[in-house]
C-alpha cells in the first residue's frame, strides 16, 4: 500500500483528463435501477438534517448551499479529493444517522459521490441538470433549494423524478453547455 497520499490530489484531474468519468458515467444509473430500499425522501429532507456539498469556487453552487444552511441543514464544502474527504468522516456522517446527502455540482463530484455512497447502501433518489447562465433568474440555484424544501413525500425514486421534473424548473440543455447537477442520495 502506498503510504504517501500525494497521489490523490491529482485524482480527480486524472479521471477528468483521460475520460474515466465516460466510463463510469452508465454505473449509477444501473446499480439505481437495482435499489428497491429507498428510504429517504424529498419531504423528510429537514427532519432528518441533510448534509449539503458545495463547491467553494462556484457561486451557483455556494448559494443553493447557503439557502438550504437558512433552513437547517447542515453545509460542507468539497475539496479537491472527494475521496480522501469521504473516507474521513462525510461517508461515515451520511451512513450511520440516516443522513440524505445533497447538492449542486459538477457532473464528476456528482458521479464519485454517488459511486462512494453506494458503497454505504446509499442510493440516487433524484438528479437533475441545470443550464449554469439562466436568463431572466438571477438567483436560480436559492430558488432551486427552496423548491427542493416543497416537494411532496415519496419513496419511489421514479415517481420522485416525475415530481421533481413537474414542480422544479426543468429544460432542455444543448450539447455543451455548462451546466451543474442538483442531486439527492439518501
Amino acid at each position: 500500500m502506498n503510504d504517501d497520499y500525494t497521489f490523490y490530489q491529482d485524482r480527480r484531474r486524472f479521471m477528468k483528463g483521460t475520460g474515466s468519468m465516460l466510463a463510469l458515467g452508465s454505473l449509477p444509473a444501473y446499480l439505481t435501477a437495482n435499489a428497491n430500499d429507498l428510504k429517504v425522501t424529498l419531504g423528510e429532507l429537514q427532519q432528518h438534517q441533510g448534509i449539503v456539498v458545495y463547491r467553494e469556487d462556484d457561486a451557483h453552487s455556494v448559494a443553493f448551499a447557503d439557502t438550504m444552511a437558512k433552513a437547517g441543514l447542515k453545509t460542507v464544502a468539497l475539496t479537491d479529493d472527494l475521496v480522501r474527504q469521504w473516507r474521513d468522516g462525510l461517508g461515515e456522517a451520511v451512513s450511520t444517522s440516516g443522513t440524505p446527502l445533497l447538492g449542486l455540482t459538477s457532473w464528476p463530484d456528482y458521479l464519485l459521490l454517488s459511486g462512494l455512497a453506494f458503497e454505504a447502501r446509499k442510493y440516487p433518489l433524484l438528479e437533475l441538470q441545470h443550464a449554469v447562465e439562466q436568463p431572466g433568474k438571477a438567483n436560480w440555484s436559492a430558488s432551486l433549494a427552496l423548491d427542493y424544501m416543497h416537494l411532496p413525500v415519496t419513496s419511489d425514486r421514479q415517481i420522485i423524478q416525475e415530481m421533481a421534473q413537474q414542480h422544479l424548473s426543468s429544460q432542455s440543455i444543448a450539447p455543451k453547455t455548462p451546466s451543474l447537477f442538483s442531486w439527492l442520495i439518501g
